[in-house]
């Protein structure tokens, strides 16, 4: 799986975009259960994304865990919301 990169977002506040904010869903989905989203939110002046960032449902639990301090202090907000179906 390639590096993700911020090139989309970058182009976004080229245009004057101050704030992007990327989500995805976490799970399975409604139908087989609770569903719960991840957003993340960069500006201007975010950096280059950590090492090892990808898709969550490639690394392994531990390296998810390990990654989370490092996201959290890389993004300029985030947030993680959950429902039932």
């Amino acid at each position: 799986m390639p590096t993700p990169t911020l090139r989309l977002e970058r182009r976004l506040l080229r245009q004057g975009v101050t704030t992007v904010a990327g989500m995805d869903e976490v799970g399975r989905g409604a139908i087989a259960g609770c569903v719960s989203v991840g957003v993340a939110v960069v500006t201007a002046q975010t950096r280059t994304a950590p090492n090892g960032l990808q898709d969550s449902k490639l690394l392994a639990e531990p390296e998810r865990e390990r990654l989370f301090p490092r996201l959290q202090r890389w993004v300029s907000d985030y947030a993680v919301g959950s429902s039932s179906p």
